[in-house]
């Protein structure tokens, strides 16, 4: 029964990206990745191999993600390392590549089959989205920074419109609704068909655009012009950079280490002071994650790397620290937001999912130094990428998915036991082996054997196997013997998840089929050979117990040689072993189940004996004799067939009706 039961481990599903690779003389090479999520349930992602130009050509993959499984993947080569933006409109995929010596368009329908592909000419390409069913596409021209454009497409790749810039493009806004386009000293304003635009001569080291307002950042102050009335506000602060707020009114400019908000009509809200020493800003749908690094030395255990989180009304509500070595020190952390406003923190070496609140719902370990990225489902459920490590030794990459629950105990948990086993005769209670199979097939039965503590590093799981509630074991792998109620559970963290009650009795249902027996020759001479076998029950498993057969003596072909009618006793029997997972291997004896006694006879033909069919004569018999005396008439319903040793003597009076059935044998026997 082992291989008709397994747990199903819905925890997490495993599904390998690429391998690390290294070539030398001239380096590493791996992957990396760009995760594009259209929605809850219709994700992309690019992997791209960054092979270095010596060792070999570029390729990258564009692969479709499903709430639950990987689906098709395709392969393009390159010359070079591209980079790429990636859009969705109505089923279809536009992938807009950045490559030397030409740019290009490839429509990809819903399995990444390419519907169209488009060359773009040689440029750099800086943003592209779609607007009123129009495919816009920002860019400089090739080698000539000066000379920034924007093209509008149709959704079929066909050019509608371009205009030259005549300058050069640093920030690119359209958040906001409308396109916005800003260089150092002016910024062009789209109108909302994108048919033409306005000038704007005013300077700014960099801008953000709200709903209502383009932020221009200046050496010593701010202006914030109106998109609607054209206005414009000046603030004296002397501000680094500036964040707008998630309702896409507002905004925070950031003067020293003090974060500033103000509202649409450039109020001031509220301050609030930031970590100092801050490596990088992720702003996410409410919330400032700031990374903060101090250099320790690489024997130190005290963590250096510090994340802060801040609501958007200035409260720090959480804060997470590890240490990361100085060579990894880099931004190593990934941020999303599910629907109730949790947050999903993914930094070098775990993922976390905290409360809007502050609270710590659940951490896991990853074990990884490298960069990680996440996606939520509409479930809940978390994909996370998973680099491997660089070096010689490379690595796999990993696409796994972690379910999501507030106590993280969302297994669903099944028992893998028979609920009824055979009656044993021997005295043994039945061994029940608990396997480990489904879809978490990158850890297999063997390799959790083998490799259990690392599996309990990367899983912090506990099984719990119960009889008539009583603890047996947390082992991975161990059997257990009897009747009783048997339960599997599952134990992370304090929280437990059980199966049902799984009981397991005995029933003769459950025993083996009797074998069949088949004579080759039912009727012999004394001293004949007559063979029986069994073709339903192999010879290990057939034993006759009529008598002690000598060298042979489970062999499913007997041979017969009696010297009188002699009948014959077998019965299968089935013995359950199980792997002995607490040696080097081999097994070990279970129980063993018995079927009913099947019994089959030998006629042994005398050469002495006379046979007298009775009379009236018997229904469908058979007559053995040296010899057959009889003066009956054999009526239309009876069949018969006559066995004799030398010869039959029919005695007159002897009569066989039209429609009866006569057959006469005469045996080769000798006196």
């Amino acid at each position: 029964k082992s291989n008709d039961y397994s747990i199903i481990f819905r925890q997490t599903l495993i599904y390998t990206l690429g391998k690390n690779t290294s070539h030398r003389p001239t380096g590493e090479s791996y992957w990396t990745y760009q995760l594009f999520d259209f929605s809850a349930n219709d994700k992309i992602i690019i992997s791209k191999y960054d092979a270095y130009i010596h060792s070999s050509r570029p390729s990258y993959q564009i692969s479709r993600i499903t709430k639950d499984s990987l689906g098709p993947t395709k392969t393009f080569q390159t010359n070079y390392l591209p980079k790429i933006n990636l859009l969705e409109h109505n089923h279809l995929y536009y992938s807009i590549i950045d490559w030397w010596p030409r740019d290009s368009l490839l429509i990809l329908d819903n399995n990444l089959n390419v519907v169209n592909r488009l060359s773009l000419g040689s440029n750099e390409i800086l943003k592209s989205f779609i607007s009123n069913d129009k495919l816009v596409i920002i860019g400089n021209d090739s080698g000539n920074t000066s000379q920034g454009f924007v093209k509008t497409y149709t959704l079929a790749g066909t050019l509608l419109n371009e205009f030259q810039l005549n300058e050069e493009i640093r920030d690119i806004h359209f958040e906001s609704g409308d396109l916005i386009i800003a260089n150092e000293n002016k910024f062009f304003h789209f109108n909302n068909g994108l048919t033409g635009y306005v000038i704007n001569s005013i300077s700014s080291t960099s801008t953000k655009a709200t709903k209502e307002n383009l932020i221009l950042i200046q050496s010593s102050s701010v202006k914030i012009f109106n998109l609607t009335t054209s206005g414009i506000t000046s603030l004296n602060k002397t501000a680094l950079d500036c964040y707008v707020a998630s309702d896409t009114s507002g905004y925070f400019l950031v003067v020293d280490n003090v974060f500033e908000k103000y509202d649409s009509n450039n109020s001031l809200e509220l301050t609030f002071q930031s970590p100092i020493d801050i490596t990088s800003i992720i702003q996410k749908k409410g919330y400032f994650i700031f990374q903060s690094y101090y250099p320790a030395p690489y024997n130190s255990p005290i963590p250096n790397t510090f994340y802060h989180i801040y609501n958007e009304s200035g409260n720090l509500i959480y804060i997470k620290n590890e240490f990361i070595y100085p060579a990894y020190a880099g931004k190593s952390y990934h941020c999303s937001i599910f629907d109730n406003n949790d947050i999903l923190l993914s930094t070098k070496f775990s993922i976390s999912k905290i409360s809007s609140s502050g609270e710590l719902i659940w951490e896991k370990g990853l074990g990884n130094y490298n960069d990680n990225t996440s996606t939520i489902n509409d479930d809940n459920s978390i994909w996370l990428i998973i680099p491997a490590g660089y070096g010689y030794s490379g690595g796999t990459n990993t696409l796994r998915k972690i379910n999501n629950s507030q106590n993280r105990c969302d297994y669903t948990v099944s028992n893998p036991f028979a609920s009824q086993y055979c009656p044993p005769i021997n005295e043994k209670l039945h061994l029940i082996e608990p396997k480990f199979s489904g879809t978490l097939t990158a850890y297999s039965q063997r390799f959790c054997y083998r490799c259990g503590p690392e599996w309990r590093k990367n899983y912090p799981l506990t099984l719990i196997w119960k009889k008539d509630g009583i603890t047996l074991t947390d082992d991975y792998h161990t059997s257990f013997s009897g009747n009783g109620n048997y339960q599997l559970g599952i134990l992370q963290e304090g929280c437990e998840v059980y199966s049902p009650i799984k009981t397991v009795s005995y029933s003769t249902a459950e025993n083996p089929s009797s074998p069949i027996l088949e004579i080759d020759r039912p009727q012999i001479c004394n001293g004949q050979t007559s063979i029986i076998t069994s073709p339903n029950c192999s010879y290990t498993d057939l034993k006759w117990v009529d008598e002690y057969l000598g060298t042979y003596p489970n062999h499913d072909k007997r041979l017969a040689t009696p010297s009188a009618t002699t009948n014959y006793f077998a019965h299968c029997e089935k013995a359950y072993k199980i792997q002995n997972f607490s040696g080097i291997g081999g097994y070990e004896d279970g129980a063993v189940c018995q079927s009913p006694i099947t019994s089959a006879t030998v006629t042994v033909v005398q050469p002495s004996d006379t046979e007298t069919i009775s009379d009236p004569p018997v229904s469908n018999s058979e007559y053995f004799s040296g010899t057959i005396s009889s003066s009956q008439r054999i009526p239309d319903t009876i069949k018969s067939s006559y066995s004799a040793i030398k010869t039959i003597d029919l005695t007159p009076g002897f009569e066989a009706s039209k429609s009866s059935v006569f057959t006469a044998e005469i045996e080769n026997c000798e006196e």
